[in-house]
């Protein structure tokens, strides 16, 4: 039998959706993602494997976020720890800054900060943890950093994590209405000096806004009766699930035009049946075991799956991404990260009676978004995997639920993902 005019709409409209949520993951998306850039200590005094002072740097536009831990194992002792904003000279680690703060990249003013040099007083076997935010050691690419103790035979160490924000903004063409772009900032911000404000008010240049504020009161109104439907939350949902990974899905473009090639030519086995699609949706708890699952506490995750099959064997391609709560010891000072990634790979159906056994492996590209493991991992946050699968199905006309559950060993991470899901899904058509 010829597939009818309805099956072959339904299998291009269900592959025309994943692959529109996953271009939608690619090009749209939230621009709130922290991400650690590098890791490192810091002794006083300087050591050979531990100086005292480092230069550190991140290639891409950004803002600056720094946590460190700071510990004492010596005598009672004040600790300085300083941030400096070197223009392009030579730096050594362990040695100071030549030529003091050349101004912004790329040229402009000078920039100062009220916070640095830091100081703590730590007694024997104290520690003290701190972040030090944008508004503070600003969008430069390039720092300083410095430790140093003052009481005879002080010991000092300190443990860094930076961190780099995606910038709001980069000129004011980037910023709605009149707000204007602080690259000191990386954000837009209502004034960048006092002319900027109307008559009599001036400017808070560390958060860029115009004080006195004006007076204002609440407005409210009247809830929308006709609010949006289920199926629309749904997609909301998952779209939004998409969109928080399209920060690093872009480096996954190959793997998504892989997938894209595979679910449209994966064959029928039967010379007739035709191929049958089914679009769904799935979540469960997730777990992470191996040595990093110690730190990572159990979480959930989400997929959106397009499975094309003949009777009995065929192949999968999903997109997913799974959120964890991190219980290391900082720094960084992070605590969600996501377990992101596309999979690919075939599958077998052993029908049993109104239910379907499935089994399968197949291809993941995984990644940490962000990355608290940082000292561990290196900067490199994507990995390959492999992940193996077994499925309990029962299809009901044309709506399939599957309970199933996975295992996904991550190359070049002491990890490995474990996965149950519970999922609904649309077919096309049935293989009764």
């Amino acid at each position: 039998m010829a597939p009818s005019t309805t099956d072959r709409s339904s299998r291009l409209i269900s592959v025309a959706l994943l692959w529109a949520a996953c271009l939608a993951g690619l090009l749209t998306g939230c621009d709130t993602t922290i991400d650690p850039v590098t890791s490192g200590t810091l002794c006083a005094p300087s050591e050979t494997d531990c100086p005292s002072g480092r230069d550190i740097s991140r290639s891409s536009p950004g803002t600056n976020i720094l946590d460190i831990v700071i510990r004492n194992p010596g005598p009672r002792t004040e600790v300085t720890f300083d941030v400096r904003f070197p223009g392009l000279e030579n730096l050594q680690d362990g040695g100071g800054v030549d030529g003091g703060d050349a101004g912004a990249d790329g040229g402009g003013p000078p920039i100062e900060s009220d916070v640095f040099p830091q100081s703590y007083t730590l007694g024997q076997g104290e520690s003290v943890t701190d972040r030090f935010v944008p508004a503070e050691i600003f969008t430069r690419s390039r720092l300083f950093l410095e430790l140093s103790c003052e009481a005879p035979n002080c010991r000092v160490e300190t443990d860094y994590v930076l961190l780099t924000e995606q910038l709001e903004c980069q000129n004011d063409g980037d910023c709605s209405g009149d707000q204007l772009c602080s690259n000191r900032l990386g954000a837009c911000v209502e004034c960048l000096s006092n002319s900027d404000c109307e008559d009599g008010r001036s400017c808070n240049t560390d958060n860029g806004r115009c004080f006195p504020r004006p007076e204002s009161g609440c407005q409210s109104s009247a809830a929308d009766p006709t609010g949006p439907s289920p199926t629309a939350l749904i997609f909301v949902a998952l779209l939004g699930a998409l969109l928080l990974m399209r920060r690093h899905l872009h480096k996954l473009r190959g793997i998504a035009a892989a997938v894209a090639a595979v679910s449209v030519m994966i064959p029928a086995v039967g010379k007739t049946a035709p191929p049958l699609s089914t679009l769904s949706i799935g979540s469960g708890p997730r777990f992470v075991v191996g040595e990093l699952g110690s730190d990572i506490q159990p979480g959930v995750g989400f997929e959106i799956r397009e499975t094309l099959r003949s009777r009995y064997v065929g192949g999968s391609a999903w997109i997913e991404t799974n959120y964890f709560m991190s219980r290391q010891t900082p720094p960084p000072l992070l605590r969600e990260t996501q377990i992101f990634g596309f999979g690919l790979g075939p599958r077998v159906f052993i029908p049993i009676g109104d239910f379907e056994i499935v089994a399968g492996g197949g291809y993941r590209r995984v990644g940490l978004a962000p990355n608290p493991f940082i000292d561990r991992t290196g900067d490199n946050s994507n990995f390959h995997a492999a992940s193996g699968t077994l499925a309990f199905a029962y299809q009901w006309n044309r709506i399939r639920f599957r309970v199933y559950g996975s295992y996904v060993p991550i190359f070049d991470l002491p990890a490995s993902l474990v996965s149950v899901n519970l999922s609904v899904g649309i077919s096309s058509g049935s293989t009764r």
